[in-house]
């Protein structure tokens, strides 16, 4: 319905809970290109203090990240059970890439700056922007 409008869908998705598998978060690499969003925002889970996750970590004798420059929801920021922190970020790369690399991304975007030409200019900086900082 906001798409017709021409408004711009943007999903916002996180990632890296404690009770979640390497094959658990690979599972958006399928399931997010078929969402009719235009942009997509995946943060990894911080356990922000006074938060119940950050209770459950603790009571659970978990580590966390003495650097407070990397609690920014881009980084894995506790000792994760099973994904080390440069496997976290590999793995929002590749739910990152697939998404904006899929036939349906690409489809849904042409369809919109057919709706409304307007866009057309915003969505290619967009695209641009987007294709030069895949990884």
């Amino acid at each position: 319905m906001f798409s017709k409008r021409g408004i711009v869908n943007v999903g916002m998705i996180m990632i890296g809970f404690d009770y979640e598998t390497e094959q658990d978060i690979l599972r958006y690499v399928e399931e997010l290109p078929k969402y009719n969003i235009h942009q997509l925002r995946i943060s990894i889970a911080t356990p922000f203090p006074g938060t119940a996750f950050e209770k459950r970590l603790k009571e659970k004798g978990i580590n966390f990240d003495p650097d407070l420059s990397k609690w920014d929801t881009g980084h894995l920021v506790y000792e994760h059970p099973t994904i080390s922190p440069s496997k976290m970020l590999d793995l929002q790369r590749q739910i990152v890439n697939s998404f904006y690399s899929s036939k349906e991304w690409n489809k849904r975007m042409k369809d919109f700056v057919s709706e409304h030409p307007r866009m057309k200019k915003s969505v290619e900086e967009f695209r641009n922007y987007v294709y030069e900082n895949m990884a």
